[in-house]
């Protein structure tokens, strides 16, 4: 038996978990991103208190180059995602159904990959900025 074209149920399997691996990877990812710059924020706050500009300086740069590496590693994730995702539109007819009933419903649906993957990051590297100007202007 076979779905697609002509493909077996287990290369079809195959193609469910590649999408599942990569969606995982994205996810764990960002995740690990999230943390890192909420650890950063916490640091930059507890100097905050003391009078070390240079200190604080140091820290929302790091945070700047950190959620630069962010926004780079989430957009190449994104780019694999995608691929896995449409070679299960073109073999596993389930998925097909599953986004045309999905997309039927689409109310304020937006695109998590743009949302966690792009935007995320710009509005932490955007605070990141702000906190810059607020110590470069004490």
């Amino acid at each position: 038996m076979t779905d697609g074209q002509g493909l077996s149920p287990e290369s079809i399997k195959r193609i469910w978990e590649h999408a599942l691996h990569e969606e995982r990877i994205y996810n764990d990812r960002h995740n690990f991103f999230l943390v890192a710059e909420a650890m950063l924020f916490v640091f930059y706050a507890t100097l905050g208190s003391e009078p070390q500009t240079w200190a604080l300086v140091a820290i929302a740069l790091l945070g700047l180059v950190i959620t630069a590496m962010w926004i780079m590693i989430a957009m190449r994730q994104a780019e694999d995602l995608e691929v896995a995702v449409r070679r299960l539109k073109i073999y596993c007819s389930e998925y097909v159904s599953y986004k045309k009933e999905r997309e039927s419903k689409k109310k304020f649906r937006y695109g998590a990959l743009k949302i966690m993957g792009r935007w995320m990051p710009i509005a932490i590297g955007a605070a990141w900025v702000v906190l810059l100007v607020e110590v470069a202007t004490r």
